[in-house]
């Protein structure tokens, strides 16, 4: 029979090993929050979004391949018409269009009214935009990638410049090393179309 000292100790290290084998199989989550500069002020209210809650929108749902076909509509003919209900759809349609080899859709459907009328001022039409804006592809591009939701971009800083005319823009860090930092669009008829790139 072990001494009663001994037995306790054994007791003792049972038990720990016991508790190191039940703590090994609980699950351990760390939950961050970061407090605002402004969360002390008074009258501010935290809130919003259950960070731990699996969101619930329409868009997360959406299929991509569905939101697709409704910003590209192949019509009867076999041709296709772009639509761009939101900003996004727009540098959607722009990135793509600029890496397509055709400037029609481009000059066609991309750009806008606006930029039609400037460029017939200069004696030039849209075909002659979409080949200043192909020679300049790779600085648009690099813009682009900096805008990949486009207003909902966490870069992004729109900003209204006129009736239905806004800038959509890439400040501080993130427009280190760009040669456009500005993206100016416009709300014609339903659909958003691109003004210019500065």
């Amino acid at each position: 029979m072990p001494r009663p000292r001994a037995r306790t100790i054994l007791q003792a290290a049972t038990c720990m090993a016991a508790c190191a084998v039940l703590a090994a199989c609980a699950d351990e989550e760390l939950i961050r929050t970061r407090r605002g500069v402004f969360d002390n002020m008074p009258g501010i209210q935290r809130g919003g979004a259950d960070p731990l809650k699996p969101v619930d929108s329409a868009q997360s749902r959406a299929d991509p391949d569905e939101e697709r076909k409704l910003i590209e509509v192949e019509n009867p003919d076999g041709s296709i018409t772009l639509r761009s209900p939101q900003m996004r759809h727009a540098v959607y349609h722009l990135r793509k269009q600029l890496l397509a080899d055709d400037n029609r859709i481009l000059a066609e459907q991309v750009l806008a009214q606006m930029t039609r009328e400037r460029f017939a001022a200069k004696g030039k039409t849209l075909y002659d935009a979409a080949d200043e804006l192909r020679a300049n592809r790779r600085d648009i591009l690099l813009l682009l990638a900096r805008l990949p939701s486009g207003e909902n971009s966490p870069n992004a800083l729109v900003t209204k410049q006129g009736p239905k005319l806004f800038r959509l823009s890439i400040t501080g860090t993130a427009a280190k090393g760009l040669a456009f930092t500005e993206l100016w669009i416009i709300l014609e008829a339903a659909d958003w179309k691109i003004v210019w790139v500065r």
